[in-house]
């Protein structure tokens, strides 16, 4: 499938992205060239990765519209999928957003393995469940629930002024939020319910709510001790009472190795 832009410049930027060097400050007016050649972005627009796999993205938002530029969203995570994902392995994904990195495992996994991801906001599950059609993956279990440390039920909120991506079971700004009551499950209680066979690999990307799905994932994590990754922000675990590190201090009583990444730097 041959993605039919009309935007413009962009084969040209995809060129100077790919061929410039990575100095400081060349993405952002890259970014800007493209803004200044193309006043308005569609929320519908079709992308085809290096790889292959198929993205329809909303290019209204800023995330997104640089993955659509650049090929690529979170380098470090990207990079663990490439290197620590495997075929036939199985895969747990709390934040599935769109379902970028949801078509990235199940492209990596292969047919013999599976991805159990869960996205609560309507919007972006709906987007995900149509990249996961598009791309003609028939191993992904998308789920529109949030992870948590019990199951129930809580509100989801999500804010006029910031991507779909930091929608949050934590109301930050409440003069800007709206929010719906959305089902709550943990990853235990899924995987019980639904006779997951095992469980390689658990990626969290929940906006402050990491820890108590972690919480909610004992019992997986003492059987199968996959490999985990989490992102966590100062600000949003403050909202849920604790700090990053006490995410690291958690993974100590289960033997884990652990290696924190502070934006694209190892700290």
């Amino acid at each position: 499938m041959k993605n039919k832009s009309s935007l413009k410049g962009i084969r040209f930027i995809r060129f100077l992205a790919r061929y410039l060097p990575a100095v400081r400050g060349r993405d952002i007016i890259l970014v800007k060239l493209s803004n200044a050649l193309n006043k308005k972005w569609p929320e519908q627009e079709i992308f085809v990765s290096q790889s292959g796999l198929m993205y329809e993205l909303d290019l209204t938002d800023p995330n997104y519209r640089s993955f659509y530029l650049f090929g690529f969203l979170e380098k470090d995570l990207t990079w663990v999928i490439d290197h620590l994902i495997s075929k036939d392995d199985i895969v747990i994904e709390g934040g599935a957003g769109v379902g970028i990195f949801t078509v990235m495992f199940a492209s990596g996994v292969g047919s013999g393995g599976q991805v159990h991801a869960f996205e609560p906001l309507p919007a972006a599950y709906h987007r995900a469940h149509r990249n996961v059609l598009i791309n003609g993956l028939d191993n992904v279990f998308l789920n529109r629930i949030a992870l948590g440390e019990r199951k129930g039920y809580a509100n989801v909120y999500w804010f006029s002024n910031l991507p779909q991506g930091h929608a949050s079971l934590v109301n930050l700004l409440p003069e800007l939020s709206q929010g719906f009551m959305c089902e709550v499950t943990t990853v235990d209680s899924y995987c019980r319910e639904r006779a997951v066979r095992r469980v390689d690999f658990i990626k969290l990307d929940v906006e402050g709510s990491e820890l108590p799905a972690l919480r909610g994932s004992i019992e997986t994590i003492e059987k199968w001790h996959p490999v985990v990754v989490v992102e966590a922000n100062l600000e949003t675990s403050a909202a849920f009472g604790y700090k990053p590190s006490d995410i690291i201090s958690w993974f100590a009583k289960f033997d884990y190795s652990c290696l924190c990444y502070e934006e694209a730097n190892v700290v």
